[in-house]
């Protein structure tokens, strides 16, 4: 028997989504800043941190797609990606 129907989002989950998208934020907003690496240590960082830490997102926002509302949020987010774009970011 299968017990009660989970929340969709905890806040373990919500917490985890949070710090990893800060944590995707702030290496995104210095990756140009930071000390220069080989090639293949740059390669390393971002096979093993920063592409694994971008599924992860998804991931955890996974299961928002069955709320009524993920139309809203899903414009929302096209909005904000093109507006960052205009703005160089």
């Amino acid at each position: 028997m299968v017990g009660g129907a989970a929340a969709i989002l905890t806040r373990r989950r919500v917490a985890a989504f949070v710090v990893l998208a800060a944590a995707l934020a702030v290496y995104f907003t210095l990756h140009e800043s930071l000390p220069e690496l080989s090639l293949w240590w740059d390669v390393t960082v971002i096979a093993t941190l920063v592409i694994p830490g971008v599924f992860a997102t998804v991931g955890l926002a996974l299961p928002l797609r069955t709320v009524p509302w993920r139309w809203v949020a899903a414009i929302v987010f096209i909005g904000l990606a093109v507006a960052f774009s205009f703005l160089g970011w």
